[in-house]
């Protein structure tokens, strides 16, 4: 069985969630960040993203940043929009888009299970975005955002956590990308005891989203940032939010290469012709695995790898994996997705306009429309101990920051 816990969270108030809670820090960019943070005085963003409460050009990772973030969550604490939970709690979070609804439990789990693979990656990180969410846990002494995992889906382990959603939530609202977010708080005894007893049948959990949430907490607990680095030590675990698989949906994550260097468009098409099928005058997007969406030179195809994928790991068959091996590394010399700064990557949440316009803005790249990877492989690659390319999936909704907090120091 895997190790959940709940804990003492700081709530947030119920008539004020819309306002301050916002969505995770690395959804947004620097512009729409300055503008939540304009808007609403009291939203979370002031403390995940702190640079948009400060003037615009100072260093985004000076150590005044993550300074601010710590004085923005103690004013929150201070002023009441953050409630301390008076004893550990449970929190079962449900989200509710276009009628399809997921629900989950925020719990506390072990970064010691993470090491030992039990909690299962499928991502690899990037030292500056990991080394960014370290600094900030350590400086706010906190978990201010949620890691995203899934449970194989379980009827006795789904039910336990669903039939608390039969009374009235504690919070509700709706927020302006029409996700409705409810939150019940599950502290009474009773009830704390039969939802650990369900989740003692859970073997194993995936991590969906916040791989660099994840090892930034590790690193905070094993460098002794926050605590004094023991396997008891608070700091020991961090707060995530658990869900069945088969509830998660998973969008697309688009490509945009901002720059085809030396390579002509007639060139390029030449040579994916060579490996793909083309096919013109075809809705753009892609409709199933193993197709994309190719727009290059104002004009959209669907092409198609001539030949199946053979690559013996079940990563190396994903549909990310072979446009990567056949298209961007041979064909556009994208070597390494990870650091190579010709490559953007683009949510499936955002319409193919926008891929549009990005390749507009620089008029010598393209732009790649992807299928999304299922939730099946995602479980299959972590399973199999295997590592996804970059940016494989991209999860909606979103989950909220600021609606629960877990301060590591207090608990």
């Amino acid at each position: 069985m895997v190790f959940v816990a709940p804990f003492r969270g700081d709530v947030v108030r119920s008539d004020l969630a819309a306002e301050v809670s916002c969505p995770p820090y690395d959804v947004v960019n620097a512009d729409e960040a300055r503008q939540i943070a304009a808007k609403h005085p009291d939203s979370f963003m002031r403390v995940i993203r702190s640079e948009a409460a400060m003037a615009e050009g100072d260093d985004p990772y000076g150590d005044a940043v993550y300074e601010r973030a710590r004085a923005e969550l103690d004013r929150l604490v201070a002023a009441g929009v953050l409630c301390e939970r008076p004893q550990p709690a449970f929190y079962v979070y449900e989200l509710e888009r276009e009628g399809r609804t997921q629900t989950g439990l925020i719990a506390e789990v072990s970064l010691a299970e993470y090491e030992a693979g039990i909690i299962k990656r499928h991502e690899l990180t990037r030292p500056d975005k990991e080394l960014d969410r370290t600094r900030h846990i350590a400086a706010t002494g906190a978990n201010t955002g949620q890691v995203y995992l899934a449970y194989r889906s379980d009827p006795s382990v789904d039910a336990a956590i669903l039939g608390h959603t039969l009374r009235d939530p504690d919070i509700a609202f709706r927020a302006p990308d029409g996700v409705r977010h409810r939150l019940w708080v599950v502290d009474r005894d009773d009830d704390v005891r039969n939802l650990l007893a369900a989740l003692a049948d859970v073997e194993s959990l995936y991590v969906a989203d916040g791989h660099h949430r994840m090892a930034a907490s590790t690193r905070v607990w094993r460098e002794g940032r926050v605590g004094d680095g023991s396997p008891e030590s608070p700091a020991a675990r961090v707060m995530a939010t658990i869900f069945p698989h088969n509830q998660l949906r998973i969008l697309p994550y688009h490509r945009v290469v901002t720059d085809l260097e030396s390579r002509s468009v007639a060139d390029v098409m030449a040579r994916v012709e060579w490996v793909f099928d083309v096919r013109r005058g075809v809705p753009p997007a892609p409709e199933h695995p193993g197709e994309f969406g190719l727009f290059i030179g104002g004009s959209w195809y669907r092409i198609a790898p001539k030949k199946k994928p053979s690559g013996a790991s079940v990563a190396a068959r994903l549909d990310v994996a072979v446009l990567q091996d056949e298209l961007l590394g041979p064909i556009l010399g994208i070597d390494n997705p990870r650091t190579n700064p010709r490559i953007e990557f683009v949510g499936g949440i955002r319409p193919l306009a926008d891929l549009e316009q990005r390749v507009a803005a620089s008029p010598s790249g393209l732009a790649i429309a992807c299928f999304a990877t299922s939730m099946d492989d995602l479980l299959a690659v972590a399973d199999a101990g295997e590592i996804m390319p970059p940016k494989s999936t991209w999860f909606e909704p979103k989950l909220r920051s600021g609606l629960v907090v877990r301060r590591i120091a207090r608990q």
